[in-house]
């Protein structure tokens, strides 16, 4: 590394997700190992959260044209001798730019190429953008290997070229209550916390509820926001839900809310990590998740989790029979993901592993 160069981090959109949650994770780790930074994303809750750090941030609408001129020109000016980019859009405009800097670029992709969002003509398209990705960078980054495989068998590109760094969640002691589920007349709290999008699959989680209703007393929490959010709202109330079911929106804090639940759901229709999923394993609580993509990667049926075909909201229904009526099994499964997360999905193995693969990079170039 030569004196005084740096490492730009780069991402192309601040609404906070998956991709955002990992990104904002990377610029702290790399704070603390005193590493100078160029960050750059658009505005957003996560230029929010990130302007405040004392770090050199750039704002860029990646959607405008004037996009070129400012990446060129940070190129242009800084001694930089790395850039990751988050996202697609974000890492193709980089990658393009950089062909006449010639930086060592690699780019962290948290989307499966094809999933449910696409429509027919960019699940056509998308295969040819992502191996033209692949021939203007120097690696890629993903988070599982269910997404490594994906990207070599739909946009042809070499498994060698594809490194595998799973995402990392926060390790807070002591923040979690067990599983209380003692008697006919507990409460289970259920949880669902994501993007209130179609390929989440909530609906499939309210149409489990509405079974449920004839069989046990239980309250949901529904935590997160998007275009879902009212076709949700609208199936809850017409099937009478409203008194059992809460809609809370965005939180920025789910930990306090995750400790306060019984069971984490994660109903996806695709998947490519699941960082929900580990945020829970962090804080003692079993989830129930579908059966889909890199799912099982962290889920090992009544091992680490409970897993059910991706739709099937009766099995579903079945599964919340099973951690209402089995609490000795459920507090073992509970404390196998928890062992899971530690050895696996910490920040310290996040940030040691991408060290070694910023060094590997740039030590090849």
């Amino acid at each position: 590394m030569k004196y005084n160069s740096k490492i730009l981090l780069a991402i192309g959109s601040s609404e906070i997700g998956g991709a955002q949650k990992v990104f904002h994770n990377l610029v702290k780790e790399l704070i603390n190992k005193k590493k100078s930074l160029i960050v750059v994303l658009p505005e957003g809750d996560l230029f929010e959260k990130l302007k405040n750090y004392e770090i050199e941030i750039h704002k860029i609408n990646f959607n405008s044209i004037y996009s070129f001129s400012k990446i060129i020109q940070l190129l242009r000016i800084n001694n930089i001798y790395l850039i990751n980019t988050y996202l697609t859009k974000c890492s193709i405009l980089f990658s393009i730019i950089n062909i006449f800097f010639r930086k060592p670029i690699c780019c962290s992709l948290h989307n499966s190429i094809i999933h449910e969002k696409l429509n027919f003509v960019e699940r056509k398209v998308y295969p040819f953008f992502y191996h033209f990705l692949y021939r203007i960078s120097n690696g890629i980054i993903v988070s599982s290997s269910y997404n490594k495989n994906h990207f070599f068998e739909i946009a042809k590109i070499p498994k060698d070229f594809i490194k595998v760094i799973h995402n990392s969640v926060d390790k807070i002691e002591n923040s979690y209550n067990k599983v209380n589920i003692t008697n006919s007349k507990r409460k289970l709290r259920i949880g669902y916390i994501g993007r209130l999008s179609k390929e989440k699959g909530v609906i499939y989680l309210l149409k489990s509820l509405k079974v449920l209703k004839k069989k046990m007393d239980f309250d949901c929490s529904i935590i997160g926001d998007g275009p879902m959010r009212e076709k949700l709202e609208l199936f809850s109330k017409l099937n009478l839900l409203n008194d059992r079911v809460r809609f809370l929106g965005f939180k920025s804090n789910v930990y306090k809310l995750i400790k306060n639940l019984d069971v984490i759901v994660v109903p996806s229709l695709n998947e490519a990590f699941g960082m929900t999923i580990i945020e829970a394993f962090s804080q003692h609580k079993i989830v129930i998740a579908s059966n889909i993509d890199a799912i099982p990667e962290l889920i090992i049926h009544k091992k680490t989790g409970l897993l059910f075909p991706v739709k099937d909201y009766l099995k579903l229904n079945d599964l919340f029979m099973y951690v209402y009526n089995n609490k000795k099994d459920v507090i073992k499964i509970q404390n196998n993901a928890y062992k899971f997360y530690i050895n696996n999905f910490i920040h310290a193995v996040f940030i040691d592993k991408t060290l070694k693969y910023f060094n590997n990079l740039t030590n090849n170039y």
